[in-house]
Formats: structure tokens, C-alpha cells, sequence
């Protein structure tokens, strides 16, 4: 009911400023049916071969081809109800003419008048109910708004149907050096290429305003330099690995709380070391440590700032000097594990606990408003949309520390276990995607939403062989 989301929108329980900007038209019941359609097809050939130079080096080189087909179509169903909508676009001329509620200089609602018009307008031609405006359809009702100064702009909120192909190819491959210091100790780099290939948004708005729905293609560049080692007679291990990842056109998921949408960065880069080890403190006992440092981050240049670049997104500019989403810079793992018999019973107890620390992570996709760039002409002006973009709230969790355990017996043949665990022991709460929820206020006062991780879990396991 309009009339519920109205008060989401504006907090006024009295005053309903939707139906007012839709001139009183009556929105119940309206309703859009559309439809979203994909074909796709992929083929892929491969091969991947280790060569033995000697006894102690050896070469991996691999090589993958890809081809990658799809096909789109974005139409309405049936005919929907668009009464709403049909009278808000009736009213723009009025309400933005000198003495309308909304003209900025002299109307009710003063400067802000045309921001509130344009949040009335994305909402009464919701995506929910909203009709499509095909541009090439001489009889569409938006044909009347087209070339008109005052009322063509808001034509960029109203979906817009499409039928449209996706194709892309792709050669990639590996290549990886292994040699062998020592017994048991291995040191190894390579390079190796990525790819994913792009696609389209199928959501009833991935179009409007004749925006381009599809995603371009990802392309990975990724080199590691590592050591693999087992010593003091096998009882301890330990790898190290360096890495950098160089990622093209990166594709970037975002949720903004009724759609999941993916647009790309030019750029986005990940570069960290990451430790592993273990070492049998008896043959019961195992100390297992971890650890990893990332920076992993959008870069300064991460996207066009040109408003004229066929490839700018406004979306992607507010990413450029961030680190990417739920990526912390230090991960730190600990863990002990016991595993024992108990006598000569044939029986055997087994447990162990296993503590994990992360430093701080954003948790948004993006971490500020989005830039308002409509009608930016020049890259200065882009920049300082980009600045004045307010933070979104509750974007950083903090860094926090999980705890988990478990504790059983058994056969020591592995017959059967019974096993009681927990996990988060200490009930840490943390979130992992947070994200705006619809119609519920404005930039700086917006109400959030969030997906959370899992809280204290905790029972029972048995197994048994048969």
C-alpha cells in the first residue's frame, strides 16, 4: 500500500507527500509484471602438465581456453497498474514551474524541493511498480516527457526493457617452478591468469534510463613465491607464501537492500604473506598456528573520473583508496588438538580448541553514499561529488576474536564417535554484509541493514561405520 511506504519514506504520519506528488492518484493495487530471461552457453579446453627437468626441479604449465555466449531479454510480462507512477509524471511541469510546491526558489518546499520530488519519483515508479519506457515505441506514455528540459531528467529513474548479447573469449595459463632444497623442503613461484567472464544484471532497473546492464569481463594476473618444509624429523611443518594480485575490470556484487547489482573497477589489487605451521608436541598433542597479513585494496586510480568515458560508474569512484570489502589486514589462527587411547579398552577421547582473530573489516560494499554526479561535466567535478559523499554508518566492523571447541571419544578403529562441539563459544556477534534498507530515510540519517554471521552454535555429532 502506498501508504505504508509513504511513511517509510518521508517519517510524516499525517501528511502523505507520495500521493500528494502523485496528484492524488489512487496506488493501490498497482503493480508491475516483468520478466527476466538468459541463455547461455561456455565451452573450455585445458591441459595442464608437469615436466621433470632433474631430480629436484620440476615445471607446471597449464593453458585453458574459454568461450562464453549469453543472451538477455528483459520485457513485461503482462500489463500492469502504474497509477501512481502515471500521476507523478503528470504533475512534474506543474510542481517544478515558478509557485509549484517544489520549485526551488519559491516553492513549499524550498531548495530542496526537486531532491524530494526525485525521491517521490523513485518511489511511485518503484521497480516494483513501475511500467518499462521503451525509447523506440512511438504510442509509450514517456514519449511526451522526451526533450523536455524539465521533465526529460527524471525519465533516468524508469526501467527500460532490453534484448541484448554478451560474448567473450579467453586464453589463460600457468606457469609454476618447483625445486626441492632439501628433503621435505620445497621452494616454488609462479604466475598464473585468471579469468570470469562478464554478463548482465537481470533486475527490472538494470536498464533504466537507457543505462548499459551488462558487466564487463574479469581478468586476473596473480604471482606467488613460496616454501613448503617438514622438519625435526617430521613432527613439525611449516609454509610461507608471498603474493600479489593484479585484478582487471573487477567485478564488484553489490546489495543496496532489494537487488544484488555487479558493475566493475578498473583496477583492484591484493598483495600479503600468508604463514602456516604446526608442530606434534607429542603423539597426541598438535600446536597448530596460522597467520595472514593482506592489503587488499582499490587503488587511487581504481576508475574513470571522466564523465564522459563511456565506462564511468559513479558507484565504482567511491571505491578508489578503500580496501575492498570483508577482507581484514590480519588474520592470526591458533589451535590445539589431542587425540589419545585410553588404556587397552580399545577406546579413545580426541578434543581440541581452535582461537581466531581478525583486525578490523568494511563490511559494505561501498563505504560512503553515492556521489551525486548527475550533471557533472568535468573530472574536478566528479572528485568533488566524490568528497562531499557522506559515510554510510556501521560500515566497519570491529576487529574481534572467536573461540571454538570440542570434546568426544570412540573406537580407536573409528567405528563410531560421539562428539559434542561449539562453536563461538563466546557468542561474538559480528556482521558480514551491511547494506541500506529501501525507503527508509536519507543520506546521513539512513536506516541499515545487516546479514550476521553465525552466533553460539553448539551440539551433539555421532558416526558410525557399517
Amino acid at each position: 500500500m502506498q501508504e505504508a511506504v509513504s511513511v517509510g519514506a518521508f517519517g510524516q504520519p499525517v501528511f502523505n507527500e507520495l500521493n500528494f506528488a502523485a496528484g492524488g492518484a489512487n496506488s493501490v493495487l498497482d503493480y508491475a509484471a516483468p520478466r527476466a530471461q538468459q541463455k547461455g552457453e561456455s565451452f573450455s579446453i585445458f591441459t595442464h602438465n608437469v615436466i621433470e627437468l632433474s631430480d629436484r626441479l620440476s615445471l607446471i604449465v597449464g593453458a585453458r581456453y574459454v568461450d562464453e555466449s549469453k543472451n538477455a531479454k528483459l520485457s513485461e510480462q503482462v500489463p500492469g497498474q502504474h497509477n501512481a507512477c502515471f500521476g507523478t509524471f503528470n504533475s512534474l511541469a506543474g510542481y517544478l514551474a515558478p509557485g509549484g510546491a517544489y520549485h526551488p526558489t519559491d516553492g513549499f518546499f524550498g531548495a530542496g524541493g526537486p531532491g524530494r520530488l526525485a525521491a517521490a519519483v523513485q518511489t511511485n515508479c518503484w521497480i516494483f511498480t513501475s511500467p518499462f519506457f521503451d525509447p523506440s515505441d512511438p504510442n509509450s506514455f514517456f514519449q511526451q516527457f522526451v526533450g523536455d528540459p524539465v521533465t526529460s531528467p527524471f525519465l533516468q529513474f524508469i526501467p527500460q526493457p532490453f534484448d541484448q548479447k554478451f560474448g567473450d573469449d579467453r586464453l589463460t595459463y600457468t606457469l609454476n617452478v618447483r625445486y626441492e632444497v632439501a628433503d621435505r623442503t620445497f621452494l616454488y613461484g609462479g604466475y598464473s591468469q585468471g579469468f570470469k567472464s562478464g554478463g548482465f544484471n537481470l533486475d527490472v532497473s538494470s536498464a533504466s534510463g537507457g543505462a548499459d546492464p551488462t558487466f564487463r569481463s574479469e581478468k586476473v594476473d596473480a604471482f606467488e613465491l613460496g616454501l613448503k618444509s617438514r622438519f625435526l624429523g617430521g613432527r613439525a611443518w611449516a609454509n610461507i607464501a608471498l603474493f600479489h594480485t593484479n585484478l582487471k575490470d573487477f567485478q564488484v556484487l553489490e546489495f543496496d537492500g532489494t537487488r544484488f547489482n555487479t558493475f566493475n573497477t578498473d583496477k583492484a589489487l591484493s598483495t600479503g604473506v600468508e604463514i602456516e605451521s604446526g608442530f606434534d608436541l607429542s603423539d597426541a598433542v598438535t600446536l597448530n598456528l596460522a597467520g595472514s597479513y593482506t592489503d587488499a585494496r582499490y587503488p587511487s586510480d581504481c576508475a574513470s573520473f571522466d564523465p564522459t568515458d563511456p565506462n564511468f560508474t559513479p558507484a565504482a569512484t567511491s571505491l578508489c583508496g578503500t580496501r575492498l570489502t570483508n577482507a581484514p589486514e590480519l588474520v592470526l589462527i591458533g589451535g590445539l588438538d589431542f587425540n589419545t587411547e585410553i588404556g587397552n579398552a580399545g577406546m579413545s577421547v580426541f578434543g581440541g580448541a581452535t582461537v581466531r582473530y581478525e583486525s578490523k573489516r568494511r563490511t559494505s560494499t561501498r563505504p560512503t553514499e553515492l556521489p551525486a554526479t548527475a550533471g557533472a561535466l568535468t573530472e574536478d567535478d566528479v572528485r568533488a561529488a566524490v568528497a562531499a559523499a557522506l559515510p554510510l554508518p556501521q560500515d566497519i566492523q570491529p576487529g574481534n576474536t572467536k573461540v571454538d571447541l570440542r570434546f568426544g571419544f570412540g573406537a580407536a578403529d573409528g567405528q563410531f564417535t560421539i562428539e559434542a562441539w561449539a562453536r563461538n563459544v563466546f557468542d561474538t556477534r559480528t556482521r558480514f554484509v551491511t547494506f541500506n534498507i529501501p525507503l527508509r530515510g536519507f543520506g546521513g540519517s539512513r536506516a541499515r541493514g545487516a546479514f550476521v554471521q553465525e552466533p553460539r552454535t553448539y551440539g551433539v555429532t555421532a558416526r558410525a561405520k557399517f
